[in-house]
């Protein structure tokens, strides 16, 4: 038996987003973290599990749900643009509209006034792909009983949390430094401690996502987190497992704490942030017609579409010969041609922008499948560059996630920015970032804890794709279009 043998195995998933595994091991090792000791201390860890590419907020959530990469569940990032069909589709999550969407609630109507419930799928559901499987899927069909909370992915799960309108409000207050993020994650704390409490019969799989951390990191930093794990995190995980404990006895359960992705440190300097109307004078400079919500109504009368975050930025091009967004662009005449223009410009001063804000360009070469790398105005093949070992260093497992990031939705060029010098895309005075490829952004959490599991080190190179059929492994199920592979959690 993959689960040791128990035979209705509960399992208590804990999703921390942006936490740095380097600070947290030595904070749990160091035995300063008691709430966390309680369940970890004897666990079974990854030293090394890379996240997904981009290292965003909703892919990663996305892969950690399916088990599958970007290409697989078709969430490429957090903004995206589908070029094909009639109608180009734009998205972003990170947009009001968009984002109360993914929720399932609209921005205003009907009987609540402001953020009533839409009629239709929440955008988590109708923009998934059909045809991979998320965790809450495969468990429905052996009536294994399953909750979410704070989870925008929530296809079959039997109870979904959401966040209320207050918590939204709490959100935007936090992210402005008008509130500290403790209070997001103890407004999340009472809605699990009501779950926990209020159920009749306990969810057999329960998904925590805990949002704050990341957020926290955003303004302070990542070296932060020691301060934010100690003061705030514990003690809510020691809530947490004392009202399990309660219900069902914290022994009898399986406990899985991951970080969808973790967070590197920036400068928050007015001349390190490469702020979205920089980066479009940059294509504006290039005789691009860069797309805006607010200003067009057509994307098809743009010429570029740019969609950037934090490391990374997505740009989607139009054939500048058919002048057709769904003609996909040539790769010496459309991308080749811009991405040299832009790296040579990233050699010079721009306004306040120094030299050097620009790490290296991936090219999607279309009749290939596949992305190339632009570094310092050379031309490389994907696994050429990534073979490389101060490459495999700097940017861990890079050449498989980038392999698996190619879809419909997938952008023609996406610019790394130079974080080591403290570089990033971003309008907001940040101090901590994710979204590239970076080590920092990269490597992430990843621990099991439970009966029979051994503690020690997962062998090699682990993924949060892993994470899905692992558990799905407990309940002897397999998980369609999952991508990751079932980690040796009872073997030595």
């Amino acid at each position: 038996m993959v689960n040791n043998g128990m035979k209705r195995p509960r399992v208590i998933w804990f999703n921390i987003d942006g936490l740095r595994p380097d600070i947290f091991y030595n904070l749990l090792d160091s035995g300063r973290l008691e709430g966390f000791s309680r369940l970890f201390s004897e666990a079974r860890r990854a030293d090394k599990c890379v996240s997904i590419f981009p290292t965003s907020t909703i892919p990663c959530q996305a892969s950690l749900i399916t088990g599958a990469m970007p290409a697989g569940n078709l969430i490429f990032a957090d903004a995206w643009f589908d070029r094909y069909g009639k109608f180009p589709l734009f998205r972003d999550y990170r947009a009001p509209k968009d984002g109360l969407h993914l929720f399932g609630y609209r921005p205003y109507g009907l009987p609540t006034v402001i953020l009533p419930n839409r009629d239709d799928h929440p955008l988590g559901e109708a923009d998934l792909s059909g045809s991979t499987q998320t965790l809450f899927d495969s468990l429905k069909a052996r009536n294994v009983r399953t909750a979410c909370v704070f989870n925008p992915f929530s296809r079959s799960v039997n109870e979904w949390v959401r966040p209320a309108r207050s918590d939204l409000i709490k959100y935007k207050l936090c992210q402005t430094n008008k509130l500290p993020f403790s209070v997001l994650d103890k407004a999340v704390l009472k809605k699990i401690l009501y779950l926990i409490e209020d159920e009749e019969h306990l969810q057999r799989v329960i998904l925590f996502n805990l949002p704050g951390c990341d957020g926290h990191s955003h303004l302070h930093g990542p070296a932060s987190q020691a301060g934010y794990l100690t003061n705030t995190l514990d003690n809510i995980l020691s809530n947490i497992i004392n009202a399990i404990d309660k219900r069902h006895g914290e022994k009898e359960c399986f406990f899985v704490l991951t970080s969808s992705y973790a967070q590197t440190a920036v400068s928050a300097m007015d001349n390190r942030r490469i702020t979205e109307n920089r980066l479009k004078s940059i294509f504006d400079s290039f005789g691009c017609i860069c797309y805006n919500p607010a200003e067009h109504k057509k994307v098809k009368k743009t010429s570029a579409v740019i969609l950037a975050h934090g490391n990374c930025a997505n740009i989607y091009i139009r054939n500048r010969s058919t002048e057709r967004w769904y003609d996909p662009p040539r790769l010496r005449e459309d991308l080749v041609d811009i991405a040299e223009k832009l790296m040579e410009l990233s050699k010079r001063q721009r306004g306040p922008l120094p030299p050097g804000w620009l790490d290296l360009i991936l090219i999607n070469d279309y009749a290939n499948s596949t992305y190339n790398v632009m570094k310092d105005g050379e031309l490389y093949g994907r696994k050429e560059f990534f073979s490389l070992q101060v490459n495999r260093e700097k940017y861990p497992g890079a050449s498989g996630r980038i392999a698996n990031l190619r879809s419909k939705r997938s952008s023609d060029l996406i610019l790394l920015s130079n974080c080591d010098e403290g570089f990033h895309f971003s309008d907001f005075k940040y101090k901590g970032q994710h979204g590239g490829l970076h080590r920092e952004d990269s490597l992430t959490t990843l621990m099991f804890a439970g009966p029979g599991i051994r503690e020690g080190t997962l062998p090699g190179m682990s993924s949060i794709i892993d994470v899905v059929p692992t558990i799905a492994a407990i309940y002897d199920l397999p998980v369609l279009g999952s991508e990751g592979r079932i980690l040796p959690l009872f073997s030595s």
